[in-house]
């Protein structure tokens, strides 16, 4: 009998990795930086080399590896756990400690890519195991040298290359028009534009409500939404507007493309991957670096 599967989700971010450089006083520049020579170096170390301390805990490169293929850098971390280590039990309630050898840790792993021609950086969400702070000292205290990592805003050219060059096939709006005691709510103004996106727009503003969702898809069908440039201006109003709370697009480079979602108010770039593994068993993190690679390389914003 086969054994049941559990899945997992798992968000992906992008960073450009910077330098930080202090001109005067407290005040950085920030450069981009080319991470690459570091990365050889950590690869020519021994694993037991490959580590810090990272308040109070132990942070491990336990996997590093410049993938021919794909042309990025692969690499694994894994954070040690200060807190209590977890007891296994089963449905009838009987339970079974886990016992640690003197050089085992409890950890949870990150999967990053390392892109040097674009000098960008993807790296797993996990709130269990390291975050960019974290990456950012480790790579800062093998380079002797004070690394950022810059979280990839939306709001640039590529934003306006997704707009005028993407063909839309989602979007997602919620307004939360909250009243203060002695002030009325900010009425929306109607946007007039002869456009499909600002008609449903219109509409559904033009109704005196605190709240306001708009949402639709064209799902997995060939249908798309043209986008107008009037729509562009549209855009970057409710994104400056404060009572906006949700604005995300579907973009895909043609009908048949895949759907990529873009949250126009996180501002950062991110996508998402699926991964499946057995009930008891362990996560297959070349699995995780596989699709964090097809998603990279697929993403819009980077080709």
């Amino acid at each position: 009998m086969d054994k049941k599967m559990n899945q997992k989700k798992i968000t992906i971010e992008y960073y450009n990795t910077c330098q930080l450089n202090q001109e005067f006083g407290n005040n950085f520049s920030r450069d981009n930086i080319d991470i690459s020579i570091l990365l050889n170096s950590l690869s020519n170390k021994p694993v037991k080399e490959r580590n810090i301390n990272y308040n109070g805990e132990n942070l491990l490169l336990s996997f590093i590896e410049f993938n021919n293929e794909s042309k990025l850098w692969e690499l694994i971390f894994f954070k040690s756990r200060s807190s209590t280590i977890p007891i296994i039990i089963d449905t009838n309630g009987n339970s079974r400690q886990i016992l640690l050898k003197d050089n085992e840790m409890i950890s949870e792993a990150l999967g990053v890519l390392y892109d040097s021609s674009k000098q960008i950086l993807c790296m797993q969400r996990n709130i269990y195991a390291v975050g960019t702070r974290g990456i950012e000292d480790f790579f800062s205290y093998f380079l002797k040298s004070n690394i950022y990592l810059e979280s990839i805003h939306k709001l640039d050219s590529h934003k306006k290359f997704l707009l005028k060059g993407s063909k839309l096939k989602k979007f997602k709006l919620h307004v939360r028009n909250e009243k203060n005691k002695n002030l009325l709510p900010v009425k929306f103004k109607q946007y007039n534009k002869n456009t499909s996106i600002c008609k449903v727009i219109d509409s559904a503003l033009a109704v005196d409500s605190s709240i306001i969702n708009i949402e639709f898809s064209m799902g997995n069908s060939s249908n798309i939404i043209k986008i107008e440039d009037d729509d562009f201006d549209v855009f970057q109003d409710l994104m400056n507007n404060n009572n906006v709370k949700v604005l995300e697009l579907g973009f895909a480079a043609d009908e048949t493309s895949n759907m990529q979602i873009t949250d126009f108010m996180d501002s950062r770039i991110h996508d998402t991957i699926s991964i499946s593994y057995p009930k008891g068993g362990i996560i297959n993190f070349k699995d995780i670096i596989n699709k964090m690679t097809k998603k990279y390389k697929n993403n819009l914003f980077f080709k």
